[in-house]
């Protein structure tokens, strides 16, 4: 007496693919994924940091986001044995006017920015609420100051730019153009599997027997461009979408 196994999928899997809202900055908090709420791209490289108005390059200012908030990342490079003594941002919509450092919004004195110890790097996480907050957006350009004191011998530093100040030590401003990434989840369905064992008993007679199992496919994640930071929180789009998955074989041999 032989046996014929078959395996065939019985039905397909359908795809969930949700579109989750959140915060528009860098950088799916229900799915506990490990994505950011929102990622805000800044399209290439971080600015330079440099030394007043010679502009002479120490490092860089990056902007991004972490937890929501933009934030404003100072770095010394390796081979330059400056150090960070205090550091002071803005950001905001025009041609900054404050030109004295001491007075922007932003600074390590209120306890917006934290400078690491040894003076090489620092980050300014700039508020989402109060007087000083700067509001999301997944669009518009906005500018950034980013100044630096570097001890008394050392002089200052801005984020490389636009001099908006051509006394002293010529103030600068740069800009940032927002591109806002969004999280997508792709969850599947269970896909139903059907083992059928054929039993050949004659020539002309065949018995048959049909077990059912299952198996989900894990979840992918990807994302896709977004422009508005006040979208709902979810958009669910269901598909019918066949699946080349299989089933472990629920027995070894035929059951009796």
């Amino acid at each position: 007496m032989g046996f014929r196994y078959f395996r065939r999928i019985l039905v397909a899997a359908f795809v969930a693919v949700t579109f989750v809202q959140a915060t528009p900055f860098w950088a799916m908090d229900d799915l506990h994924l490990g994505l950011g709420r929102r990622d805000m791209v800044v399209p290439g490289p971080c600015p330079q940091l440099v030394l007043g108005a010679t502009r002479t390059p120490i490092g860089t200012v990056c902007v991004s986001s972490s937890g929501g908030s933009i934030t404003i990342t100072y770095t010394i490079d390796s081979a330059n044995t400056y150090t960070l003594f205090h550091v002071h941002a803005w950001i905001g919509i025009g041609v900054p006017t404050i030109t004295q450092p001491g007075q922007m919004p932003y600074t390590d004195e209120n306890h917006v920015c934290t400078i690491a110890s040894g003076g090489k790097s620092a980050v300014c996480t700039i508020p989402t609420t109060g007087p000083n907050a700067f509001p999301p957006r997944c669009s518009g350009a906005f500018n950034v100051v980013a100044h630096a004191e570097l001890g008394a011998s050392a002089g200052t530093a801005w984020g490389n730019g636009t001099c908006y100040d051509d006394k002293g030590n010529c103030a600068k401003y740069f800009p940032v153009n927002p591109q806002c990434q969004c999280p997508v989840v792709t969850t599947y369905d269970p896909v139903i599997h059907e083992n059928i064992y054929s039993t050949v008993k004659t020539i002309t007679t065949t018995e048959s027997t049909t077990v059912h199992c299952t198996s989900t496919p894990d979840a992918v994640t990807s994302s896709t461009s977004c422009d508005n930071p006040n979208a709902a929180p979810t958009v669910t789009i269901s598909s019918s979408k066949s699946l080349d998955f299989t089933c472990g074989n629920p027995y070894t041999t035929p059951p009796p």
